[in-house]
Order: structure tokens, then C-alpha cells, then sequence
């Protein structure tokens, strides 16, 4: 549910950059549609899976990078840039690694509503880990631990440099890698979405961001950092990073 917070100048600069990115990408989205249109799969028309494949980066990108503001608004700037980096750079699986660290530490993906003192800042919880934490450990684990293992094979059969643009293999099995990766930390941010919203609500996002694409990733940031105080935080962060939105 939204509520309604006084925003800072550097809230509404962030939900205005977010908000851009999604359109960025809508717009990329849709012109790739008009000129290689999604149905019916063409994976043996290397026109097709070229178009397909720099989209689907572009995809990654944009939800890899929904993710890094909570990261950024959670560890703090050096922290949370140094996790971007990985993240960009060699993909996926460490956003499935900040997970599981932030989980095993805090026990909770959820975002704060502020920044008083409930937030419990720099406190790594005392209590047992519940078996639904242990379970969304070894999920997020599993899930980085497979898509590396595909990317180490796709690699192998195909390796990533030279690109290879004119290649339909290339292109092809790439494309595939890409579609995976993008799932993998969609999932990622879908985890801090149900957290923070939710089961049924969370749900619905999570549904939107995985079938219709990052732009509901980029309305769902807008949205809690233009209605919430504490905005991308996480509940248990460090008090040098709860001022990031301030």
C-alpha cells in the first residue's frame, strides 16, 4: 500500500532516474518488437536473435540496476557501488550472494518505513534463523549456484569473446544465457518486493517484472522512494547508509 512522505530533493532526483530508465528501456522494448517481432521464437535467424540478445542485456541491466539502488541505499555508496560493479560486471550470481548474506545476517529482505529507531540500525539479528529464512538462503544459493554453472557452460561451448554478432550460435545460445540471468536477479529484487509488500501484492510484482519486463521493476522503486520515507533502505542497515535518501 503507498503512503505519503515528505520527499527530500534526493528522493525525487532518484524516483525521476528510475522512472526514466523504465521508459529508456519501454521505448527499446517496443521498437525491437516493431522490427523483430517476439512471436513466434526465430532462434535460427540470427537477425532475430541479435536484436533479441542486445534487448535482453538491456533488460538485465535495468532491473540488475533496481537492485543495486537497494544495495546502494542499504551497504551504503562504497559498499554498495563495489556490489554494483560485481554485479554489472560479473553478473547474477552476486546479487544472489548479497542475498544470502543480508539474509544470514538480518534475517529479512524488507525495506523500512523509516529511519527511527525501529529500524534497528547496525543491528545483525541476535534470534534463531526461522526455516523460511533457511529456506530463501539456500533458494537464492541454489539459484546463483545454477546460473553459474550455465554460464560457465555457455562460456565453454561458447566463448564470450570475440563477439560475434553474425553468428546464429553465438547469438543464440548467449540470448539464452542472458534470458537466465535476467531471471536470476529479477528474482533478487522480487525477494525484497514480497518482503516489503507482502505475499499478495508482492506476488502481482513479481508477475509483471517477470513477464512484461524491467519497466515494473523501475515503477516499483519510483513508487517507494516517492511514498516512503526510508525509501530503498532495508531494515537492519548501517547507520552510514540510511542517509543516502535523506
Amino acid at each position: 500500500m503507498l503512503t505519503s512522505a515528505p520527499q527530500s530533493n534526493t528522493a525525487r532526483v532518484v524516483a525521476a532516474l528510475y522512472t526514466l530508465l523504465g521508459l529508456s528501456f519501454f521505448a527499446l522494448l517496443t521498437a525491437t518488437i516493431l522490427a523483430q517481432p517476439l512471436f513466434p521464437f526465430r532462434m535460427d535467424d540470427v537477425g532475430w536473435t541479435s536484436s533479441w540478445l542486445l534487448t535482453t542485456i538491456a533488460d538485465y541491466y535495468t532491473v540488475a540496476l533496481c537492485l543495486c539502488g537497494v544495495i546502494v541505499a542499504t551497504d551504503g555508496r562504497i559498499y554498495g557501488i563495489l556490489w554494483t560493479l560485481a554485479i554489472c560486471v560479473l553478473g547474477s550470481p552476486f546479487a544472489c550472494l548479497w542475498l544470502v548474506l543480508r539474509l544470514w545476517s538480518f534475517h529479512t529482505l524488507q525495506c523500512a518505513d523509516s529511519f527511527d529507531g525501529s529500524n534497528k540500525s547496525g543491528t545483525r539479528s541476535l534470534r534463531p534463523i526461522s526455516q523460511t529464512v533457511m529456506g530463501a538462503i539456500a533458494f537464492y544459493a541454489l539459484l546463483g549456484l545454477s546460473f553459474f554453472a550455465l554460464l560457465t557452460a555457455t562460456i565453454l561451448a561458447q566463448p564470450l569473446f570475440p563477439f560475434r554478432m553474425d553468428d546464429v550460435g553465438w547469438t543464440s545460445s548467449w540470448l539464452l544465457t542472458t534470458i537466465a540471468d535476467y531471471y536470476t536477479v529479477a528474482l533478487c529484487l522480487c525477494g525484497v518486493i514480497v518482503a516489503t509488500d507482502g505475499r499478495i501484492y508482492g506476488i502481482l510484482w513479481t508477475l509483471a517484472i517477470c513477464v512484461l519486463g524491467s519497466p515494473f521493476a523501475c515503477l516499483w522503486l519510483a513508487a517507494r522512494v516517492w511514498t516512503h520515507k526510508a525509501g530503498l533502505t532495508l531494515l537492519g542497515t548501517a547507520n552510514d547508509a540510511v542517509t543516502l535518501l535523506r
